[in-house]
């Protein structure tokens, strides 16, 4: 791996851990194989942001303990993937794609576990093991 491989999964890294995530082998690997494409690391964080946001939601369950953590995660995620965009990191396609999302996701309401579906469902590959560990 390249040195600039290795400083785009530390900063992937530290802004997941902000999030209360940590990444996990496959959540690098799907992170490298974005960054091989044209994704920057900042639109990288925020695709596997989400789909680390949607696979909590998934593994809370009903849990109202574990859904109330998955959510706080999600909103710490959804301010720093707005702040990125703000400062022109992020595409405007992908951010509104990513924060539509996010709000979905935790947005407790009767579409919320539906949601969950749709995010895991667009990439089977991204979603065959856990991309990120909560910390």
């Amino acid at each position: 791996m390249s040195k600039a491989g290795v400083e785009e999964l530390n900063f992937i890294q530290s802004m997941l851990e902000k999030c209360g995530y940590k990444l996990s082998p496959h959540g690098a690997a799907v992170s490298l194989m974005l960054m091989d494409s044209d994704y920057n690391k900042e639109e990288t964080l925020s695709y596997v942001g989400l789909i680390a946001l949607a696979q909590n939601m998934r593994t809370a369950g009903d849990g109202m303990v574990n859904i109330m953590q998955a959510t706080g995660r999600g909103a710490k995620l959804a301010a720093i993937i707005k702040n990125l965009h703000d400062y022109g990191y992020i595409r405007t396609e992908l951010f509104n794609n990513d924060i539509s999302a996010i709000s979905r996701l935790t947005n407790l309401d009767a579409d919320h576990k539906a949601m969950i579906g749709v995010v895991l469902g667009s990439d089977p590959h991204a979603d065959a093991d856990d991309v990120a560990i909560n910390s």
